[in-house]
């Protein structure tokens, strides 16, 4: 986690691969770099040391910036992102043509999810300026995905099984829509 927080870019940015090898622009990805954010938590959950919270914080802290600061009306909705591309289906492509999960749906979920995990990390530290900070920041989150990504009927603008796993394992809907969401997940 010191060589990710090492490399990650002065805007918050966290690259692609690290050590960082890939030149400019290769960063800044959902779900990759979320890794600012996940990782330090489940370390904290199977080892019980706020330590690597408190070491990583600052890069945490960056990755959440880096999110916001690429947002409209807290809406990420631009930039580079992998998205679904190792989507599988037996006797489907492998290149990721058949990844038809919008991108920005995925990035939104993420941003959401890291920015939990900031509220947690901020909880555990005694840090609650920073709680209540990014709270509200949830809050504008998860109220941007409603708008953007959720139909007037409830149902999701990707009706893929990776929009519908990711919008409930990240809590983005609300009670009254997880029961219906949970049928649409092909399960």
């Amino acid at each position: 986690m010191k060589d990710v927080a090492a490399d990650q870019s002065e805007d918050g940015s966290v690259p692609f691969v690290v050590p960082h090898v890939l030149g400019a622009n290769a960063g800044g990805s959902a779900g990759w770099a979320d890794a600012a954010t996940i990782i330090p938590w489940n370390m904290y959950l199977v080892y019980g040391d706020q330590k690597i919270l408190e070491d990583q914080y600052k890069s945490m802290q960056g990755w959440i910036r880096f999110m916001m600061n690429n947002s409209n009306d807290f809406l990420w909705n631009k930039g580079f992102h992998f998205g679904d591309w190792l989507f599988y289906r037996p006797a489907d492509d492998t290149d990721g043509r058949s990844a038809v999960t919008d991108k920005y749906l995925i990035a939104q979920c993420f941003f959401a999810h890291s920015t939990q995990l900031m509220i947690n990390t901020a909880e555990v530290l005694g840090k609650e300026k920073d709680v209540e900070l990014y709270t509200a920041l949830l809050k504008n989150i998860k109220s941007a995905f409603l708008k953007e990504y959720v139909t007037a009927s409830g149902r999701l603008v990707s009706g893929t099984q990776t929009a519908y796993v990711l919008a409930l394992n990240f809590d983005m809907l609300p009670l009254e829509m997880r029961q219906q969401a949970a049928r649409s997940t092909g399960w």
